[in-house]
């Protein structure tokens, strides 16, 4: 039996956690949800009660149809991919790992509903993404919602901006929202091409190729794509950048 008393999150001792997870049984407001967000994954900060609430959260999701669970599932997904730690000194690998059969079958079914929303799918890929061990993805595959990765350049470590998706598909090291600074400079990523994705890329690509998310497939190429810095003009790997903007913290995997 979990003593919550004994665990914290976000506002101190969690014995009230239960009670949240039970109000979503019977209510699942988005009032609710927030507030659970709110103590359990706070900003992306995970603690002790957060993974305490792994397998209630995966009761709660089992409990509901494949349209309905996407709340639960995306939440698990954050926390089992979150890498800022507090009050914890790594995750709970094993307790994780009894779950993951179960938290893969739960959102293999979600993503293939029909009508999926783009963005919804995005953030359940995220999670299907954590559950498949690739935590990197499992952080920061969201950044496609609102069409732009942060990212540095691995030569001359220059920050960029690199945009993919609805935006269009280019890398600048200027804000690009505001009105275009006349000596700006976007240079265009180019796509990798289907057969040359292998290992998480390819997995993502044929994920959302199957659930019949081709627009996101697209975008998932460009990720793993190529493309020039605007500053220093060499070559690199769009998906290296990103990954050169997240240095690994020391009190999580990557």
């Amino acid at each position: 039996m979990t003593d919550w008393k004994a665990l914290s999150h976000a506002y101190g001792e969690a014995s009230g956690i239960p009670a949240l997870i039970g109000e979503l049984r019977a209510n699942p407001s988005d009032t609710a949800w927030r507030d659970l967000w709110s103590c359990l994954c706070h900003q992306g900060t995970v603690y002790s009660a957060s993974y305490a609430s792994l397998q209630p959260l995966c009761e709660l999701a089992k409990a509901q149809p494949p349209s309905d669970r996407l709340s639960p599932l995306i939440m698990i997904g954050a926390i089992i991919a979150s890498d800022d730690l507090s009050g914890v000194d790594r995750r709970p690998v094993d307790a994780i790992q009894a779950l993951i059969p179960d938290l893969q079958a739960l959102a293999d079914e979600s993503m293939k509903v029909s009508g999926l929303a783009s963005e919804t799918f995005i953030y359940c890929l995220q999670a299907a993404s954590a559950f498949a061990g690739d935590l990197f993805w499992g952080r920061h595959l969201n950044h496609l919602v609102d069409g732009e990765f942060p990212g540095t350049c691995p030569d001359c470590d220059h920050d960029l901006h690199l945009v993919i998706g609805a935006h269009g598909f280019f890398t600048t090291t200027q804000e690009w929202v505001r009105p275009r600074d006349a000596n700006s400079r976007r240079n265009p990523i180019s796509a990798a091409g289907e057969h040359d994705l292998s290992g998480s890329a390819a997995w993502l690509h044929s994920t959302a190729t199957k659930c019949g998310q081709r627009q996101i497939a697209l975008w998932i190429r460009y990720v793993f794509g190529t493309a020039a810095c605007p500053a220093c003009n060499e070559p690199f790997q769009v998906a290296e950048a990103i990954a050169n903007a997240y240095p690994p913290r020391q009190n999580a995997e990557h």
